[in-house]
């Protein structure tokens, strides 16, 4: 595992005189929180490094569209090690929404380094977001549907809209003229001439 990092065993917190800077002078209150951003550090410093090489290399997410008996579900099947760090890691979304503010979450996203991992944290957190500031209150759920997402229970996904690609829009298909294009390079090929 040595290999894979410079930064890989070391503590994202403690390595990184900028990032307290930048703490400290934007959040004051910020060093109470140092002890919790230090174990933050160590542990995206060497069990995230390993986990999400693992989830890279040898079980990404895999898209499941259907149900055993054809209907459609659109369901992501995570690996094991993937679970398990957001798992760990889903706290990180709910600091705006306990009165510990924003940079708080940030500093512990940027900690986190991953950007598969810190992309669906995100995604979750700005579902809550969502509905926390602009859900109607005649949502059947809404507020179990918040503290679920801010847990770790349900997670937040580009998947439902980009079922063949999400964030990896060289997958994603259009149709143009009746003629499937099936990556958006050409597309974007095409139009340049």
């Amino acid at each position: 595992m040595e290999s894979i990092s410079y930064a890989y065993g070391t503590n994202h917190f403690d390595n990184d005189r900028e990032l307290q800077a930048v703490l400290r002078h934007f959040w004051p209150a910020s060093q109470e929180q140092w002890p919790r951003l230090q174990e933050f550090g160590a542990w995206a410093g060497r069990d995230v490094y390993e986990a999400c090489y693992h989830i890279d290399h040898d079980a990404p997410p895999v898209l499941v569209a259907h149900d055993l008996d054809g209907r459609r579900i659109d369901r992501v099947r995570l690996s094991p090690s993937e679970r398990s760090v957001l798992s760990q890691s889903a706290w990180i979304t709910s600091p705006p929404y306990q009165h510990q503010g924003w940079p708080f979450h940030y500093a512990l996203l940027y900690l986190l380094g991953d950007p598969g991992i810190g992309c669906i944290l995100t995604i979750t957190g700005q579902t809550a977001y969502a509905l926390h500031k602009y859900g109607d209150d005649s949502i059947p759920g809404k507020d179990a549907i918040i503290s679920h997402l801010l847990s770790g229970a349900a997670w937040g996904a580009t998947w439902m809209t980009e079922s063949q690609g999400g964030s990896d829009l060289g997958a994603n298909e259009t149709r143009a003229n009746g003629c499937l294009i099936s990556r958006c390079m050409r597309v974007v090929l095409n139009m340049s001439h």
